[in-house]
């Protein structure tokens, strides 16, 4: 993996189709993964892709939705970011996105699957989002929590709230490794334990 994000002097052909990876801090790239392109912390990574305008009429994104290099689980998530991102894909003309977001490791019987912290929520998100890029994230949100979770919908709102608000505040995620993460602390489990 090499991460080049700069257009040259070409212009695709209109039967071309350009496809771009944001690469995340794991793999030497700017983009922090778990976050909105449009938060802050992702200037740099819109500003390349904005670059791109003029250079190309077809775009696909490859994204990442998650952070490789993870050894082992830790509670994180990205479901109502790709709510600003898509709408962003949207506006570059984006026709094609394929979005990588689920760790394994090992290989034969030996094959574990990493999946983040609502995965599954994720996945209807963006799904719902790629349909309609007006959907109401919310309203999937609490939709999914109450014929998910039942009773428990309410704590897990919570849950998922606390996580999201938690990883927006972690500076360069993608690059630290899980031992250096500040929101990993006996506040965040206890919490988070209270809610489970």
């Amino acid at each position: 993996y090499m991460y080049s994000s700069q257009p040259d002097k070409i212009k695709a052909h209109p039967q071309v189709q350009l496809q771009i990876a944001q690469l995340g801090g794991e793999f030497q790239g700017k983009r922090r993964t778990m976050l909105s392109l449009l938060h802050p912390e992702n200037a740099e990574s819109l500003k390349d892709l904005r670059s791109w305008k003029g250079f190309a009429d077809n775009f696909a994104i490859w994204d990442y939705g998650t952070i490789y290099g993870e050894r082992f689980p830790t509670p994180f998530t990205k479901v109502r970011c790709y709510s600003e991102t898509l709408k962003e894909y949207y506006a570059r003309g984006v026709r094609s996105l394929y979005c990588e977001s689920e760790v394994t490791y090992g290989s034969g019987k030996d094959l574990v699957a990493q999946p983040q912290n609502f995965c599954d929520l994720k996945n209807y998100t963006i799904m719902r989002l790629l349909i309609d890029k007006n959907t109401d994230v919310e309203a999937v949100v609490n939709d999914y929590m109450q014929h998910t979770y039942g009773a428990a919908a309410e704590p897990m709102k919570k849950l998922l709230a606390m996580i999201e608000k938690a990883l927006a505040n972690e500076k360069d995620m993608n690059r630290q490794q899980t031992q250096f993460r500040k929101y990993l602390n006996k506040d965040f489990f206890l919490a988070a334990d209270k809610l489970l």
